[in-house]
């Protein structure tokens, strides 16, 4: 099986049929009568397909930006925090700053003396606004629009993270877009599909991805900033406007529309600015040294 391949079946499909099967397989009333473990079951959906793929297709983790893989279990224990009790806002927060002090702490040893605090900082500081931010409207609103705002904003990320032609950060990506595609298909089918729960499971993976992925670029002479490869994750925000007023009164698929399709803008926007900002500078002479992580051994 050639690279593309394996990418395809592991990254893509398998998420999907794993996610597909937890969602589908149980029957719907009594999956309605559990909504504690339906919430368990989509969370699952989203932590579990990516380690598998990931194993399946680069072998066991034997580099540092391998760590990546540790985002899901990051994922996961933030998910439990949102789970483990009665819906409370703080604990949303409380998973949100979890989640990103654990990330940061593990990706903190990749990044390279050069790079700034703030620079370091940033990408946590996304993962806890992003999953205190959704993880609300994942709570109020059980429907398609949480998921699909989620597959939406990890396309934007895959793409533009493939863009840099960082492949392996796009691969890592994959497993969460496809299993955020499936719930929020079969939830627009009417299958009883908890979204509590998903939002702080694949926050980390998603955009601690884009931050590894920038990382590469800036050693290779990147001309933008790092906040931008971090916009299409954290555009999933947007798909509050299904709570404005005047998007209330409209039909709900007028509603979910309009969400995604304000997320979607935002990432193509993003996208589009890493293209212009590197245009700007391909003309420029640089120099750079590879970071630890990206050399080989020997180098």
């Amino acid at each position: 099986m050639d690279d593309i391949s394996r990418h395809l079946v592991y990254g893509v499909l398998l998420p999907l049929c794993v996610a597909s099967a937890a969602v589908l397989l149980p029957r719907g009333a009594w999956l309605r009568a559990r909504t504690r473990l339906a919430s368990v079951i989509g969370m699952a959906a989203v932590a579990v397909p990516m380690p598998i793929a990931f194993a399946l297709i680069n072998g066991s983790p034997s580099e540092k930006w391998e760590r990546l893989i540790a985002m899901t279990l990051v994922g996961a224990i933030a998910a439990s925090v949102v789970l483990c009790g009665k819906d409370r806002q703080w604990r949303a927060w409380a998973a949100g700053m979890l989640a990103a002090a654990t990330a940061t702490a593990i990706v903190w040893p990749i990044f390279q003396p050069a790079d700034t605090v703030a620079e370091r900082l940033l990408p946590g500081a996304c993962i806890m606004f992003l999953i205190a931010g959704l993880e609300p409207l994942a709570r109020r609103d059980n429907g398609a629009v949480v998921p699909i705002s989620l597959w939406i904003a990890a396309m934007g990320t895959g793409i533009g993270v493939l863009w840099m032609g960082q492949l392996p950060f796009a691969a890592a990506v994959a497993p969460i877009g496809a299993s955020m595609l499936a719930l929020g298909v079969a939830s627009g089918f009417g299958r009883p599909v908890a979204t509590r729960g998903i939002v702080a499971a694949g926050a980390p993976a998603l955009l601690m991805a884009s931050a590894l992925a920038y990382l590469w670029m800036s050693a290779l002479g990147a001309n933008y900033p790092i906040g931008l490869t971090l916009v299409p994750a954290v555009a999933a925000l947007a798909a509050w406007v299904v709570r404005v007023p005047w998007v209330k009164r409209r039909q709900r698929w007028m509603q979910c529309g309009l969400g995604w399709l304000a997320v979607a803008l935002i990432c193509a926007g993003a996208v589009l600015g890493m293209t212009l900002l590197d245009q700007q500078g391909s003309n420029q002479d640089f120099d750079y040294d590879l970071p630890d992580f990206m050399r080989m051994p020997g180098d």
